[in-house]
C-alpha cells in the first residue's frame, strides 16, 4: 500500500469513527416486540412493542407489506363501550420508554394479505422524526405470537 492510500484510508477511518457515536444515538431501540395471530378470514390485527429513543423524536408512520395499512390507535373504555381511536403520531422523549399495550396505544394492521400464524414473523417499518427535521426508517421483525398468551394481560 502506497504512503498516499495508506493517509486515504486512515483519513476514512477516522472519518468513520466520528461518524459512529451520531449513528449510535440516533438508533432507536425496540422490545417486547409482537403481534398477534389471526384466524382465518380476519383481516385485521393488534401489535404491540415498547420503544425509546436517545434523542426526542416523533414516529410519524408505519408500514408494512404484510397489511394494506398500519396506523397507531388509542383504546379507551368510555362506561361498558370501548372507543378506538386514530392517533397521527407518537412523540419520544429522550431517554424514555413508550410502551404501546393492549388497552392502551398499539398499532392497528388493517387489510393483511394472509393470515398470520403463531411463530411466524411480520416486518415493520417506522419513520421516525427528530427535532431537527431528519427522518430515518427503523424496521422491526414482529414475532407472530398465539392472541391467547402474546396479548400482555398474562
Amino acid at each position: 500500500m502506497t504512503m498516499q492510500a495508506r493517509g486515504t484510508m486512515a483519513a476514512l477511518l477516522g472519518a468513520l469513527a466520528l461518524a459512529l457515536p451520531a449513528a449510535a444515538a440516533e438508533t432507536l431501540a425496540v422490545r417486547d416486540a409482537r403481534i398477534l395471530a389471526t384466524v382465518p378470514g380476519q383481516r385485521v390485527a393488534a401489535a404491540y412493542l415498547t420503544m425509546e429513543s436517545p434523542v426526542a423524536a416523533r414516529v410519524v408512520a408505519a408500514a408494512s407489506d404484510a397489511a394494506a395499512s398500519v396506523s397507531f390507535h388509542r383504546m379507551s373504555m368510555d362506561g361498558e363501550v370501548m372507543r378506538m381511536r386514530r392517533v397521527d403520531e407518537l412523540e419520544l422523549t429522550a431517554g424514555r420508554a413508550l410502551r404501546l399495550v393492549p388497552g392502551g396505544v398499539h398499532l392497528m394492521f388493517t387489510g393483511l394479505s394472509q393470515p398470520l400464524h403463531p411463530g411466524g414473523t411480520v416486518a415493520l417499518r417506522l419513520t421516525v422524526r427528530e427535532p431537527g427535521g431528519a427522518s430515518r426508517v427503523v424496521t422491526v421483525t414482529l414475532p407472530v405470537v398465539d392472541w391467547r398468551h402474546g396479548s400482555g394481560h398474562e
